[in-house]
């Protein structure tokens, strides 16, 4: 028994260093993502307790500033949507978007009463993402999708007599992957054998 012990000592140690090894060599690949499309995602800029700098809204008071419900990201404000006879939303518009490229999209919201939805959609009001969060439940959302157009608007929308929050939306492009140049390599030049050294010397 103590022989076995002093052997399985002897060998864990060689184990971990072949497997710590094999993480150093082996590459994980990771996306690679382009610049932020979003202007304030985090909606820290507030022209007023009602008017978020840089995004629009769909009424006056439809959206407020929000200190208590937020996304723990180091923020200190999220987006506060309510209307008793509408669907309240903030959106915002960009150009930058190419049509037939892949996106990142991430963004935080807590749902009220009734479901929160996001939407990303083109000038035709074409959707290229649509992604809902569920009565009562609070998520931070991960995905991706193809742009339709390259004139894109996102919309941020509470439902009907119900409070929702948002944060931390972001949009990046998912950068594709490069196609690796073939490496190309001289061919060797053929030494000649003795037989055909001697027939050049005659």
């Amino acid at each position: 028994m103590k022989k076995n012990r002093r052997i399985t000592t002897i060998f864990i140690p060689i184990i971990i260093v072949l497997l710590l090894a094999i993480v150093l060599v082996v590459p994980i690949r990771a996306d690679e993502y382009g610049d932020e499309i979003i202007v304030d995602g985090g909606l820290e800029m507030w022209t007023g307790v009602n008017d978020p700098t840089n995004w629009g809204r769909s009424g006056e008071t439809d959206v407020t500033q929000e200190t208590e419900n937020k996304y723990a990201d180091g923020g200190t404000y999220s987006a506060k949507l309510f209307d008793s006879d509408g669907n309240p939303y903030i959106y915002q518009t960009f150009a930058t978007l190419k049509a037939g490229a892949t996106y990142s999209i991430k963004y935080w919201s807590k749902a009220g009463t009734a479901q929160t939805v996001v939407y990303v959609i083109d000038a035709g009001w074409n959707v290229s993402y649509g992604g809902v969060v569920y009565i009562g439940t609070t998520s931070y959302v991960q995905n991706t999708f193809v742009a339709n157009g390259d004139e894109i608007q996102i919309f941020l929308f509470s439902g009907i007599n119900s409070t929702a929050y948002f944060d931390a939306v972001s949009l990046k492009e998912i950068l594709p992957t490069p196609t690796p140049t073939p490496t190309i390599t001289d061919t060797p030049t053929d030494t000649p054998t003795r037989s055909e050294e001697r027939r050049v010397g005659k």
